[in-house]
């Protein structure tokens, strides 16, 4: 796979991170609403899904976790409704940007995100 260039190194990735505060709780207990709408975001930017698993946690809390495999990586979300609060994460091994996506899941809650990206795998030859 060829790298992003970063600084005369080889970049295999970028990881973006988000806080996603404020969210209505019942969004953040439903699992198959959110999980649909995260696959579909990450189709409509592109991303191959080839796989798929979420676990739901019983109340009080009632969040769940949910976690796809991508051709390009992974992505997850992190739910605690009892917070209002979703941690999120795409990791990409490609060209494709890793913050659409979860800008636009935060779109979709209602929130706006706090992301981060990072280059990954500078170092790698």
């Amino acid at each position: 796979m060829s790298g992003l260039s970063k600084g005369g190194f080889s970049t295999r990735g970028r990881h973006c991170t988000g806080e996603l505060w404020g969210v209505a709780s019942d969004r953040l207990r439903d699992m198959e609403g959110v999980m649909a709408l995260f696959e579909s975001l990450l189709i409509s930017h592109h991303f191959t899904v080839v796989g798929r698993i979420s676990h739901a946690f019983p109340e009080p809390g009632g969040g769940f976790t949910g976690v796809f495999l991508l051709s390009e990586s992974h992505a997850s979300v992190h739910t605690y409704p009892e917070h209002g609060y979703a941690a999120v994460d795409l990791f990409s091994c490609g060209e494709r940007d890793p913050a659409p996506p979860l800008k636009d899941l935060a779109a979709h809650l209602g929130v706006t995100p706090q992301l981060e990206v990072r280059s990954r795998g500078d170092q790698l030859q």
